[in-house]
Protein backbone atom coordinates (compact mmCIF):
# COMPACT_ATOMS: atom_id res chain seq x y z
CA UNK A 1 0.00 0.00 0.00
CA UNK A 2 3.29 2.56 1.11
CA UNK A 3 4.09 1.80 -2.40
CA UNK A 4 0.84 2.62 -4.16
CA UNK A 5 0.65 6.02 -1.93
CA UNK A 6 4.05 6.94 -2.93
CA UNK A 7 3.18 6.50 -7.04
CA UNK A 8 0.42 8.36 -6.63
CA UNK A 9 1.82 10.97 -5.02
CA UNK A 10 4.63 11.16 -7.92
CA UNK A 11 1.71 11.22 -10.12
CA UNK A 12 0.58 14.30 -8.83
CA UNK A 13 3.88 16.07 -8.57
CA UNK A 14 4.43 15.51 -12.33
CA UNK A 15 0.71 16.62 -13.36
CA UNK A 16 0.94 19.85 -11.60
CA UNK A 17 4.39 20.59 -12.72
CA UNK A 18 2.80 19.66 -16.34
CA UNK A 19 4.27 16.37 -17.15
CA UNK A 20 1.55 14.10 -18.18
CA UNK A 21 1.65 10.71 -19.35
CA UNK A 22 1.60 9.86 -23.50
CA UNK A 23 -0.85 7.93 -24.56
CA UNK A 24 0.51 5.37 -27.40
CA UNK A 25 -1.45 6.13 -30.72
CA UNK A 26 0.22 3.71 -33.13
CA UNK A 27 -1.20 -0.04 -33.05
CA UNK A 28 0.72 -3.03 -32.12
CA UNK A 29 2.10 -4.76 -35.28
CA UNK A 30 2.04 -8.31 -34.48
CA UNK A 31 0.48 -9.25 -37.98
CA UNK A 32 -2.83 -9.96 -36.49
CA UNK A 33 -6.31 -9.09 -37.38
CA UNK A 34 -7.94 -6.21 -35.76
CA UNK A 35 -11.34 -6.16 -36.37
CA UNK A 36 -13.84 -8.01 -38.28
CA UNK A 37 -11.40 -8.92 -41.36
CA UNK A 38 -10.00 -12.21 -41.94
CA UNK A 39 -7.09 -14.00 -43.23
CA UNK A 40 -7.43 -15.58 -46.58
CA UNK A 41 -6.18 -17.36 -49.64
CA UNK A 42 -8.91 -16.43 -52.02
CA UNK A 43 -9.65 -13.29 -54.43
CA UNK A 44 -12.60 -12.00 -55.58
CA UNK A 45 -12.73 -10.33 -58.79
CA UNK A 46 -15.73 -10.02 -61.09
CA UNK A 47 -18.10 -12.71 -59.07
CA UNK A 48 -15.63 -15.10 -59.58
CA UNK A 49 -13.28 -16.53 -57.08
CA UNK A 50 -9.51 -17.23 -57.57
CA UNK A 51 -7.90 -19.30 -54.90
CA UNK A 52 -4.23 -20.19 -54.03
CA UNK A 53 -3.55 -16.63 -53.54
CA UNK A 54 -0.64 -15.73 -50.85
CA UNK A 55 -2.64 -15.03 -47.67
CA UNK A 56 -3.73 -11.16 -47.11
CA UNK A 57 -6.13 -9.65 -44.81
CA UNK A 58 -9.33 -8.67 -46.18
CA UNK A 59 -13.07 -7.52 -44.95
CA UNK A 60 -15.81 -8.52 -46.53
CA UNK A 61 -16.64 -9.67 -49.88
CA UNK A 62 -14.49 -7.08 -52.05
CA UNK A 63 -11.23 -7.65 -50.85
CA UNK A 64 -11.42 -5.20 -48.84
CA UNK A 65 -8.69 -4.17 -46.14
CA UNK A 66 -9.65 -3.21 -42.37
CA UNK A 67 -10.45 -0.03 -41.87
CA UNK A 68 -9.77 0.87 -37.75
CA UNK A 69 -10.24 3.46 -35.92
CA UNK A 70 -7.19 5.12 -33.41
CA UNK A 71 -8.84 7.10 -30.66
CA UNK A 72 -5.80 8.84 -29.60
CA UNK A 73 -5.63 10.69 -33.28
CA UNK A 74 -9.20 10.34 -34.02
CA UNK A 75 -8.14 8.67 -37.52
CA UNK A 76 -9.13 5.95 -39.31
CA UNK A 77 -6.19 3.73 -40.75
CA UNK A 78 -6.54 1.09 -44.01
CA UNK A 79 -5.04 -2.27 -42.00
CA UNK A 80 -3.00 -4.58 -44.22
CA UNK A 81 -1.43 -8.22 -43.72
CA UNK A 82 -0.11 -9.74 -46.53
CA UNK A 83 1.99 -12.82 -46.52
CA UNK A 84 3.19 -15.22 -43.21
CA UNK A 85 6.27 -15.63 -41.43
CA UNK A 86 6.06 -19.33 -42.53
CA UNK A 87 6.35 -18.70 -45.93
CA UNK A 88 9.17 -16.41 -45.18
CA UNK A 89 7.48 -13.04 -46.19
CA UNK A 90 4.88 -10.96 -44.00
CA UNK A 91 4.41 -7.29 -44.32
CA UNK A 92 1.85 -5.37 -42.13
CA UNK A 93 0.98 -1.72 -42.58
CA UNK A 94 -1.70 0.94 -41.33
CA UNK A 95 -1.98 3.95 -43.47
CA UNK A 96 -3.76 6.79 -42.23
CA UNK A 97 -6.66 6.93 -44.85
CA UNK A 98 -6.51 10.95 -45.65
CA UNK A 99 -2.47 10.22 -47.09
CA UNK A 100 -2.67 7.80 -49.76
CA UNK A 101 -2.34 9.63 -53.40
CA UNK A 102 -5.57 10.00 -55.38
CA UNK A 103 -8.89 10.72 -54.59
CA UNK A 104 -11.09 9.68 -52.09
CA UNK A 105 -14.95 9.52 -53.80
CA UNK A 106 -16.99 7.64 -51.06
CA UNK A 107 -16.88 5.91 -47.77
CA UNK A 108 -20.05 3.77 -47.04
CA UNK A 109 -19.49 2.00 -43.53
CA UNK A 110 -15.94 0.00 -43.97
CA UNK A 111 -15.90 0.67 -47.94
CA UNK A 112 -14.08 2.96 -49.30
CA UNK A 113 -13.64 3.54 -53.42
CA UNK A 114 -10.58 5.42 -54.52
CA UNK A 115 -10.05 7.06 -57.62
CA UNK A 116 -6.67 5.72 -59.07
CA UNK A 117 -4.81 4.50 -56.30
CA UNK A 118 -6.60 1.28 -56.12
CA UNK A 119 -6.75 1.48 -59.73
CA UNK A 120 -3.39 1.68 -60.91
CA UNK A 121 -1.34 0.30 -57.33
CA UNK A 122 2.40 0.82 -59.06
CA UNK A 123 2.05 4.22 -60.21
CA UNK A 124 2.78 3.57 -63.88
CA UNK A 125 -0.20 5.65 -65.83
CA UNK A 126 -2.76 8.15 -64.75
CA UNK A 127 -3.28 11.40 -63.10
CA UNK A 128 -1.72 11.00 -60.21
CA UNK A 129 1.65 9.57 -59.06
CA UNK A 130 0.57 6.54 -56.65
CA UNK A 131 3.03 4.09 -56.56
CA UNK A 132 6.16 3.68 -55.00
CA UNK A 133 7.10 6.40 -51.74
CA UNK A 134 3.75 8.32 -52.42
CA UNK A 135 1.94 8.12 -49.57
CA UNK A 136 2.88 10.74 -46.11
CA UNK A 137 5.09 8.28 -44.17
CA UNK A 138 3.85 10.55 -40.95
CA UNK A 139 0.46 8.45 -41.34
CA UNK A 140 2.29 5.19 -42.18
CA UNK A 141 3.07 2.70 -39.40
CA UNK A 142 4.90 -0.64 -41.14
CA UNK A 143 6.82 -3.70 -40.08
CA UNK A 144 8.09 -6.29 -42.97
CA UNK A 145 10.20 -9.30 -42.46
CA UNK A 146 11.65 -11.14 -45.22
CA UNK A 147 13.37 -14.42 -44.23
CA UNK A 148 14.96 -17.85 -45.71
CA UNK A 149 16.15 -19.19 -42.45
CA UNK A 150 19.56 -17.93 -42.62
CA UNK A 151 19.15 -14.38 -44.19
CA UNK A 152 16.55 -12.19 -42.32
CA UNK A 153 15.75 -8.59 -43.40
CA UNK A 154 13.04 -6.71 -40.97
CA UNK A 155 11.97 -3.35 -41.38
CA UNK A 156 10.12 -1.65 -39.03
CA UNK A 157 8.38 1.47 -39.18
CA UNK A 158 6.56 1.49 -35.82
CA UNK A 159 5.79 5.40 -34.83
CA UNK A 160 4.22 7.89 -36.94
CA UNK A 161 6.44 10.54 -37.35
CA UNK A 162 9.63 8.70 -36.85
CA UNK A 163 11.83 7.16 -39.30
CA UNK A 164 12.15 3.37 -39.58
CA UNK A 165 14.95 0.51 -37.69
CA UNK A 166 15.95 -1.60 -40.66
CA UNK A 167 17.75 -4.72 -39.45
CA UNK A 168 19.83 -7.21 -41.40
CA UNK A 169 20.95 -11.02 -39.58
CA UNK A 170 22.46 -13.79 -41.13
CA UNK A 171 22.95 -16.47 -38.93
CA UNK A 172 24.38 -19.89 -40.39
CA UNK A 173 26.47 -22.66 -38.72
CA UNK A 174 29.75 -21.07 -39.88
CA UNK A 175 28.47 -16.98 -39.64
CA UNK A 176 26.87 -14.42 -37.92
CA UNK A 177 26.28 -11.24 -38.54
CA UNK A 178 24.37 -8.21 -38.00
CA UNK A 179 23.73 -4.84 -39.31
CA UNK A 180 21.05 -2.42 -38.09
CA UNK A 181 20.16 0.98 -38.99
CA UNK A 182 17.89 2.63 -36.21
CA UNK A 183 16.60 5.61 -37.24
CA UNK A 184 13.61 6.10 -34.67
CA UNK A 185 15.82 8.79 -33.22
CA UNK A 186 14.21 11.49 -35.59
CA UNK A 187 11.77 12.44 -36.99
CA UNK A 188 10.61 13.35 -40.56
CA UNK A 189 11.66 17.22 -40.09
CA UNK A 190 15.20 16.46 -39.20
CA UNK A 191 17.88 16.13 -40.85
CA UNK A 192 20.96 17.04 -38.79
CA UNK A 193 20.11 13.61 -36.30
CA UNK A 194 21.99 10.20 -37.61
CA UNK A 195 21.06 6.86 -36.61
CA UNK A 196 22.47 4.64 -34.95
CA UNK A 197 24.27 1.86 -36.80
CA UNK A 198 25.50 -1.41 -35.49
CA UNK A 199 27.75 -3.57 -37.89
CA UNK A 200 29.25 -6.70 -36.22
CA UNK A 201 30.53 -10.37 -37.42
CA UNK A 202 32.19 -12.98 -36.24
CA UNK A 203 32.82 -16.58 -36.81
CA UNK A 204 30.56 -19.70 -34.85
CA UNK A 205 33.69 -21.22 -34.60
CA UNK A 206 36.73 -18.99 -34.40
CA UNK A 207 38.46 -22.23 -33.35
CA UNK A 208 41.38 -21.08 -30.53
CA UNK A 209 41.42 -17.20 -31.56
CA UNK A 210 38.08 -15.97 -31.31
CA UNK A 211 38.76 -12.50 -32.41
CA UNK A 212 39.65 -14.07 -35.66
CA UNK A 213 38.04 -12.42 -39.01
CA UNK A 214 35.64 -10.88 -36.57
CA UNK A 215 34.69 -7.12 -36.91
CA UNK A 216 32.53 -4.90 -34.34
CA UNK A 217 32.19 -1.62 -36.10
CA UNK A 218 32.17 0.07 -33.25
CA UNK A 219 35.89 -1.34 -32.08
CA UNK A 220 37.45 -1.69 -35.55
CA UNK A 221 35.90 1.42 -37.59
CA UNK A 222 38.89 3.60 -37.77
CA UNK A 223 36.51 6.38 -39.68
CA UNK A 224 33.06 6.68 -39.69
CA UNK A 225 30.71 9.08 -41.85
CA UNK A 226 27.19 8.19 -40.65
CA UNK A 227 24.37 9.73 -42.80
CA UNK A 228 21.37 7.31 -42.45
CA UNK A 229 18.26 8.77 -40.93
CA UNK A 230 19.97 12.47 -41.95
CA UNK A 231 16.58 12.70 -43.98
CA UNK A 232 13.23 15.06 -44.05
CA UNK A 233 9.74 14.67 -45.74
CA UNK A 234 8.00 17.77 -47.20
CA UNK A 235 4.00 17.39 -47.81
CA UNK A 236 3.29 17.55 -50.86
CA UNK A 237 -0.39 19.06 -52.77
CA UNK A 238 -1.50 14.98 -52.23
CA UNK A 239 -4.63 14.09 -50.00
CA UNK A 240 -2.68 14.93 -46.67
CA UNK A 241 0.27 15.78 -47.74
CA UNK A 242 1.01 12.68 -50.09
CA UNK A 243 3.28 13.08 -53.09
CA UNK A 244 5.68 14.92 -51.39
CA UNK A 245 9.65 14.91 -51.69
CA UNK A 246 12.46 13.74 -49.59
CA UNK A 247 15.40 15.66 -49.05
CA UNK A 248 18.41 14.06 -47.98
CA UNK A 249 21.30 15.63 -46.76
CA UNK A 250 23.74 14.41 -49.37
CA UNK A 251 21.08 14.55 -52.48
CA UNK A 252 17.79 13.76 -53.59
CA UNK A 253 16.75 10.07 -54.28
CA UNK A 254 14.93 8.13 -56.94
CA UNK A 255 11.45 6.51 -56.26
CA UNK A 256 10.74 6.00 -59.91
CA UNK A 257 11.77 2.10 -59.95
CA UNK A 258 9.86 -0.46 -62.05
CA UNK A 259 8.45 -2.63 -60.09
CA UNK A 260 6.63 -4.43 -62.99
CA UNK A 261 9.58 -6.66 -63.76
CA UNK A 262 8.98 -8.61 -60.86
CA UNK A 263 5.47 -9.78 -61.97
CA UNK A 264 5.21 -12.89 -63.75
CA UNK A 265 2.75 -11.84 -66.38
CA UNK A 266 2.53 -15.50 -67.38
CA UNK A 267 1.04 -16.34 -64.10
CA UNK A 268 -2.74 -16.44 -64.36
CA UNK A 269 -2.85 -16.17 -60.29
CA UNK A 270 -2.34 -12.57 -61.06
CA UNK A 271 -5.14 -10.73 -60.26
CA UNK A 272 -5.67 -6.99 -61.81
CA UNK A 273 -9.31 -5.62 -60.90
CA UNK A 274 -8.64 -2.55 -63.41
CA UNK A 275 -7.01 -4.40 -66.68
CA UNK A 276 -6.26 -1.32 -68.35
CA UNK A 277 -3.52 -0.55 -65.50
CA UNK A 278 -1.98 -4.15 -66.01
CA UNK A 279 1.57 -4.27 -66.91
CA UNK A 280 2.20 -5.76 -70.30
Amino acid sequence: MKNKDNFFALTMVLVALGFTPQAEAEFALNFQPIGSGVMSTTSVRGGSSFGGQTPFLVDGSLNMPEIVFDPTTGLNYYHMIVGSPAEGFVQESFIQVSVIPGTILACVGNTCRTDLNNMDPLGGSGLYYTGNAAANPRGTIIRQILSDGEITIEFLKDKYNRKPLITQTIMTPDIVSTFKIDMRNSTYDDKNTPGVVSNTFSFTDPGTNPSLGSFDMARDGQKTNITAGRYTYTNGTGNGGSQGTYNYVEGGAVFDADWTIYMDKLDSRNIWSYPQYQPQ
